[in-house]
């Protein structure tokens, strides 16, 4: 068995012990809901391959993946997604932003998103309905764009209303117009 798979499988593992442990399953009998996991963790291993290529990324996109899969098992209930992207000036000046959504964003919409941004990672959330946070005043050294730091599955609760279908339709329509786009925030 490759490593890749191995690892796999102990993340998976790991995210099924956490949410059992904090109580967020929804698990009939415990024990069945285990060989469930045993059944079938090695083609969810293998599934999960196919699908993922950013290195990266690659914690938070396996928890969102077992999640998927833990869902449509009825073990969880329904979920909402955490977006987590940044602003950083040209000082290296930074300022961490969130926003969750209801619904869960697949892992297609992942990589649908990650492409429609510049370089696979920037983007300008107000184009996409995403709120947008910055320092308190604007200086030279300010941009429109912010950096994709990825997604994950969350309870915290819901501050845009926004789909996962209608955010990957937005970003669709940003794809390739992102540098015209920031002629309409600043002026260089």
């Amino acid at each position: 068995m490759e490593q890749k798979t191995v690892d796999n499988i102990c993340r998976i593992s790991m995210e099924f012990g956490e949410l059992v442990g904090k109580k967020k399953m929804n698990l009939p009998d415990e024990y069945a809901a285990t060989d469930y996991l045993v059944d079938n963790i090695l083609e969810w291993s293998q599934e999960f391959e196919k699908t993922f290529n950013r290195e990266g990324e690659y914690l938070s996109e396996i928890a969102v993946f077992a999640h998927q899969k833990f869902r449509k098992a009825g073990w969880l209930p329904d979920q909402r997604t955490k977006i987590v992207y940044l602003y950083r000036d040209a000082y290296n000046y930074k300022v961490l932003n969130c926003c969750v959504i209801n619904g869960e964003l697949l892992s297609e919409q992942m990589m649908k998103i990650r492409e429609c941004c510049q370089e696979s990672e920037y983007f300008i959330p107000s184009e996409v309905g995403l709120t947008e946070e910055r320092f308190s005043s604007y200086t030279e050294d300010d941009h429109p764009f912010f950096e994709l730091l990825g997604f994950e599955p969350t309870d915290e609760p819901v501050n845009i209303a926004i789909t996962p279908e209608e955010l990957v339709r937005k970003f669709d329509c940003c794809r390739g117009k992102w540098d015209e786009l920031a002629t309409k925030h600043f002026v260089y």
